[in-house]
């Protein structure tokens, strides 16, 4: 089984797309209602892509689809970069860096109610707004060379990103 979480208009056809609201191809469930309606390791792959800043508790979403994943299944995620003007809209919770998901890989020691390694960390890259060639086939590139220089200092502000993707492995 594979999911698409907060689908939109978004739909994937060869997943379960997963809105708020239910529509043609589209099953209704508020994702912030936990725990989710699937059993344990029976989602081979799951996209959240612009939904993860949407919902009230990040750590606990993120241990639910730990849960519904098989062993070796991937979690697909796109977030709004904190530099990306679309990071701050009311309706946005959270943000993201490019190191937003370390503690789930046991990179990075938590308070979390939990330590342990939930996920593998496959990829993840700070994506810039698209259409100026540029920032897409030179700066990018480079940012993705050394990121945390890129976010430490003036070049995030003077080249804001759009967003962090990430692949996780169960």
């Amino acid at each position: 089984m594979k999911l698409n979480l907060g689908c939109g208009t978004d739909r994937r056809k060869d997943c379960i797309n997963i809105d708020k609201e239910a529509g043609m191809g589209i099953v209704g469930y508020d994702l912030n209602e936990l725990p989710y309606p699937f059993r344990n390791d029976s989602c081979e792959e799951i996209h959240a892509y612009h939904i993860l800043e949407h919902l009230f508790d990040f750590e606990w979403t993120m241990r639910e689809l730990h849960r519904i994943l098989k062993k070796g299944g991937r979690l697909f995620i796109k977030v709004p970069h904190f530099t990306s003007q679309g990071a701050y809209q009311p309706y946005h919770i959270f943000y993201f860096n490019f190191d937003a998901f370390n503690y789930l890989c046991g990179e990075l020691e938590t308070t979390s109610l939990d330590n342990r390694k939930l996920f593998n960390l496959i990829h993840r890259k700070i994506i810039l707004l698209k259409g100026k060639w540029l920032h897409n086939h030179l700066i990018e590139p480079i940012i993705n060379l050394i990121p945390r220089i890129y976010e430490s200092c003036f070049l995030c502000y003077l080249f804001p990103a759009k967003e962090v993707f990430v692949i996780l492995e169960k």
